[in-house]
């Protein structure tokens, strides 16, 4: 490690000859270092090894920029334009305290740790720059809070602490905090100018923590400390042994010792520093760091720097804002050359092969990697290795440089093809081989049968023609593995091919669900018969009643006779036939609509009429205007193994019409003075007219039409032979048919005259 020349010039001044009362117990005494640059008031937690523990004792930088310059307020000193009489750095501390109303007094207080703990008994001092401004508050402008209340230093320890308190206001005759371990009376700070205050004390105990405050002292409660305020700055403070120096210069610098790397390899650096805030490595070559502002970088050597075979590397603090000098450290990184070794080819090797010894240049390295035996002489086995391709790595030198190669092992192949076996002729035979080191293969055959897909262990085989008449047939499996270091394998089965046997069964095609059970036969007798409906497996009786309608697949089996051929075959259950159906009327005149039967039962049937009646065979719709008038047997009639018919009878009659008028004008004009109606096929009818409120107007019977046409029903009239009034009034007529059936008819009729 070089010699960290500035870092030793600045402490040997600090610790002179007397080390052990050289450095003062508190080592911000100037509040530069913090964590976070101050932005605004109320920032003295972003001081190191201060806090805050009443409302909020401020932290000013010497720039005020954050500050108000109103005179009176927070910003009142940056107003005096005195910035340039700071003790000290660019930092100090300010709070408030003040007396109200004879009742209760305002302070505010931060705590410091010590960075030494006290030893009881030992005497220390206690120095500090203080500067204060009169501040207004309420109605009242007094000067200082002169001798109503005091300035104190109070010790205590981290595991006795002192309890903070938020509330800024307290009574005057319950104060917060204990009687301080040392004050001083504030009547004794000067107004407007930064003054050095002393003070000693012998510490009665071990302490690492102290609390700076203000506190009321035996004239508060006073008319005359009532209303007095004051706003206090404090800085350089300095808690020291008695008989020590105060140290306001705690920068410390050590970049490390030096160190060696291999070429192609980074530094790590590994500094340290005291007191600083920030700090930057450099270096005198052309290499680069990671994050130059970090205590531990990496760097990465240059091209010059490799060339060169050193470079320095100096780790500098920032420029303190304090008496002190910038320091700085450097450390030496030597870079050793490395040898590049080479290995020597290798080609693929089997999983059985043996052991074998690898070569590199220069000799003397090491071997590692998967299937290394011997690290020295390079002996690999593939057994050990196993099926793979395996990275090895050949190392020279303490700062050699290395290779890497990889060997390839291939997996020795085994096949077994599987047992002779045998098929029926009509089956497919589906291969059962295994294997080892997943080889490719194919399957290969003497015969002309043919494979699904002969790169498969498990192929289906179909034999061919020749391999039927021939009985048997021999099938290869072969391994296929171009460039493969390990040798080829086949296995061989022989298959041997059965004639089928096989059963011709006599059943009918279809038959009735109504139909009685019938026998199944077969050309080779003594199977069983297998399937819905099958009563009796033996006899390969059948009941349709049992099956139900439907389609059913009836199986022969035979026991005992090699390969046969199982037969089957299907029979069809017809469902018994339902032809109900009907029409609605028993007669139908002309010109009414054509008359379509209700089907009840199936469908599907098929209709016909007797003496040459027109109907549709598939609906059953008859043709009025095709057809003469009389009575007609209309027939529904299924055909097929479940047969059924069913019959109506209907009568057609002569032609049917009837027009009524829906307005009159009874106005004896001979134009459509009367409700007159137009009509045809028509032997009586009844007429009731009523008017709005339904009282009746007129109402008739007429008898004997068959031979006429039209007829006139109202003349306009009551029954009472008075003339109706204009409006609309509502008709209902009833006619009989020739044929006596009966037609009702209603509607509304406006009478206008």
């Amino acid at each position: 490690m070089n010699l960290k020349t500035q870092f030793l010039t600045f402490f040997i001044i600090i610790f002179g000859s007397n080390q052990l009362f050289a450095q003062n117990l508190f080592s911000n005494g100037d509040f530069e270092n913090y964590t976070t640059c101050p932005t605004t008031l109320g920032q003295v937690n972003n001081v190191i090894g201060i806090e805050s523990c009443t409302v909020t004792p401020d932290y000013y930088n010497a720039s005020c920029g954050f500050l108000t310059n109103s005179p009176g307020a927070e910003g009142a000193y940056c107003s005096m334009n005195a910035q340039a009489n700071i003790p000290s750095g660019d930092g100090f501390i300010g709070f408030f305290g003040g007396m109200f109303n004879n009742t209760s007094y305002q302070f505010e207080s931060f705590i410091l740790t010590l960075d030494q703990q006290t030893v009881a008994g030992q005497n220390y001092e206690i120095d500090f720059e203080m500067f204060t401004v009169d501040r207004p508050f309420g109605p009242c402008y007094k000067k200082l809070v002169g001798n109503c209340m005091d300035f104190g230093f109070l010790f205590f320890n981290s595991s006795n602490p002192v309890t903070c308190l938020t509330n800024p206001f307290y009574p005057i005759a319950s104060p917060p905090y204990p009687t301080p371990s040392v004050s001083i009376n504030c009547s004794a700070i000067s107004v407007g100018n930064w003054g050095h205050q002393s003070m000693t004390y012998t510490a009665d105990g071990v302490y690492d923590r102290v609390l700076v405050y203000f506190y009321p002292n035996a004239n508060s409660g006073t008319a005359a400390c009532s209303g007095k305020t004051g706003h206090f700055y404090m800085d350089n403070l300095c808690i020291k042994p008695a008989g020590g120096t105060c140290s306001t210069c705690n920068y410390s610098i050590d970049a490390g010792p030096d160190q060696s790397v291999c070429q192609g390899e980074t530094v790590t650096l590994n500094g340290s520093s005291g007191g600083v805030q920030s700090h930057t490595w450099t270096s005198s070559g052309d290499g680069t760091f990671d994050n130059n502002t970090l205590i531990n970088a990496v760097y990465t050597p240059g091209q010059n720097d490799i060339a060169n075979g050193s470079v320095i590397l100096t780790l500098t603090s920032d420029i303190p804002a304090t008496p002190c000098m910038q320091v700085s450290d450097e450390l030496i990184v030597t870079i050793i050359p490395g040898t590049v070794p080479v290995i020597d080819d290798i080609t693929p090797l089997c999983s059985a092969s043996p052991n074998v010894t690898l070569s590199a240049n220069p000799a003397g390295g090491i071997w590692s990697g998967t299937g290394i035996v011997n690290s020295s002489n390079g002996e690999f086995s593939p057994a050990q290795a196993g099926t793979g391709t395996w990275e090895i790595t050949y190392t020279t030198g303490a700062c050699g440089g290395s290779d890497v190669t990889q060997i390839e092992v291939h997996q020795e192949y085994t096949l077994n093809a599987g047992n002779d076996t045998s098929i029926c002729a009509n089956q497919l035979f589906i291969c059962t081989a295994t294997e080892t080191g997943n080889p490719t293969i194919n399957w290969s055959t003497s015969g002309d049968g043919s494979f699904d897909n002969p790169a498969l262990l498990n192929a289906t085989y179909t034999p061919g023609q020749n391999d039927l008449t021939n009985g048997t047939v021999l099938l290869t499996i072969s391994t296929i593995a171009p460039g493969n270091a390990c040798p080829q394998v086949s296995a061989q089965i022989t298959l041997t091919i059965t004639p089928e046997t096989t059963a011709i069964l006599t059943v009918p095609n279809e038959i009735c669900e109504t139909s009685d059970p019938i026998p199944f036969q077969s050309d080779t007798p003594g199977g069983s018969w297998i399937g819905t409906g099958v009563v009796d497996s033996q006899q390969g009786v059948f009941d349709p009643a049992i099956a139900g309608p439907g389609l059913w697949t009836i199986n022969y089996m035979l026991t005992g006779v090699s390969c046969f051929n199982q037969a089957s075959t299907v029979i069809r259950v017809d469902a018994q036939k339902n032809t109900g159906f009907n029409y609605t009327d028993e007669k139908y005149c002309l010109p009414g609509s054509n008359p379509v039967p209700v089907i009840t039962g199936d469908q599907g049937g098929i209709f016909s009429m007797n003496n040459n009646g027109n109907i549709d065979p598939s609906t059953g719709e008859i043709s009025l205007h095709n057809t003469e008038t009389g009575v007609y047997v209309i027939s529904y009639t299924f055909d097929g193994e479940c047969q059924d018919s069913a019959t109506d009878t209907i009568e057609i009659c002569e032609e049917y019409d009837l027009q009524i008028p829906n307005v009159f004008t009874p106005n004896n004009d001979f134009v459509n003075d009367v409700f007159q109606l137009q009509f045809a096929g028509i032997k009586k009818m009844s007429c009731t007219i009523l008017n709005r409120w339904g009282n009746v107007v007129f109402s008739s019977d007429f008898h004997h039409l068959e031979f006429m046409s039209e007829l006139i029903i109202w003349d306009g009239h009551t029954e009472n032979n008075k003339k109706a009034t204009e409006g609309v009034y509502f008709y209902r007529i009833v006619a009989t048919d020739v044929g006596d059936l009966l037609h009702t008819y209603e509607g509304f009729l406006t009478l206008m005259r």
